[in-house]
């Protein structure tokens, strides 16, 4: 049996127990009460009040203004669509084009004069100028004015394509004294003759560009005559043109 003083220690001990159960549960009553009060006090706010609240908010967070943003894109969704789908179908086009390419250039036999690729919906047509030109000139032999004749039958059935005429030469200067300054002039000269023989035959005005080029973007290193000839060369660039329905 427990003696007087224990049983007296033990009751102030069980005294502590209480007292911090109390205290923890007065402070618990306090933090319900303070929510209750706060609660009371949002629902009596003003809404034109609590409207300029939640807008102070939104725009130190740029909330506001990033949803403005989403809803352009969505209304743009449609026309990004469209430029996929019109990008798709030139590219379809143009390389059902440079197939038929190969095919009229096997019945004129032209295929080892006419060479080429389609990429991205642009075709470009490789003609050797040793085909066109006498070397060293920018007059065009009788030869030459046959293979362009081919070209014209050609690009006159597709009259929707661009053709933008490109003069190379290889990397050898030019002769000195002679009639052509440096390798921009000559080029330019045999894509200008080029084009106007085009021109003669019917091609019309507006589809029909030319640019010279000089050395630029040799096909092959000019370390052989063989590569500096097959650098020597007039390109056709053929691009469709059609209305962007993404534009409209």
């Amino acid at each position: 049996m427990l003696d007087r003083d224990e049983r007296k220690k033990a009751m102030e001990s069980d005294g502590d127990d209480h007292a911090i159960w109390l205290i923890t549960t007065s402070d618990l009553s306090l933090l319900l009460l303070a929510c209750f009060v706060l609660l009371f006090s949002m629902s009596s706010v003003e809404k034109g009040t609590f409207s300029e609240s939640i807008s102070s908010v939104q725009q130190a967070l740029g909330v506001g203004e990033g949803a403005r943003i989403v809803r352009l894109k969505d209304e743009n969704v449609g026309s990004v669509v469209d430029e996929v789908l019109y990008r798709r179908q030139l590219v379809e086009a143009q390389n059902r084009l440079f197939a038929e390419v190969r095919l009229f250039a096997q019945s004129r036999g032209m295929s080892d004069i006419l060479t080429g690729s389609s990429e991205d919906g642009k075709i470009t047509l490789n003609m050797p100028a040793g085909v066109l030109f006498e070397p060293g000139s920018d007059t065009i032999t009788a030869e030459g004015r046959k293979l362009l004749q081919h070209m014209y039958d050609l690009f006159v059935r597709h009259p929707d394509q661009d053709i933008n005429v490109r003069g190379f030469t290889d990397s050898s200067p030019t002769p000195s004294g002679g009639r052509f300054r440096d390798n921009w002039d000559l080029s330019s000269s045999r894509a200008i003759n080029v084009l106007r023989t085009l021109l003669d035959m019917g091609i019309a005005p507006h589809r029909i560009t030319a640019t010279g080029l000089a050395d630029m973007n040799p096909l092959f290193p000019n370390t052989t005559e063989e590569n500096r000839a097959r650098n020597r060369r007039v390109e056709f660039v053929l691009e469709k043109q059609l209305l962007n329905p993404a534009a409209q």
